[in-house]
């Protein structure tokens, strides 16, 4: 499981690319913008939890490669409305 501290705002272009080993991802609180194929080619990755109450705006293919039918996508819920009208 890979986690991303709370104070970071921004997950850098290409940052975890290629991790093939990763399963599970939780991003913390303050995340604003995921990069470019910051998670591209993530093959393993079944469960991504946003920790942010604001989606994070995505780069072009952030999640490119990821499974998006075995993915779980978990989000406050209080937020879900504002993820599922979210572009990304």
């Amino acid at each position: 499981m890979s986690f991303i501290p709370d104070n970071l705002q921004n997950i850098e272009i290409f940052a975890l690319a290629g991790c093939s080993s990763i399963g599970s991802y939780t991003s913390g609180t303050e995340v604003k913008s995921i990069g470019k194929e910051a998670f591209s080619d993530c093959t393993a990755l079944t469960s991504f939890t946003s920790l942010a109450a604001t989606p994070p705006t995505c780069g072009s293919q952030a999640l490119y490669d990821i499974n998006k039918w075995e993915c779980k996508l978990l989000v406050p819920e209080h937020s879900l409305d504002d993820y599922r009208a979210a572009d990304q």
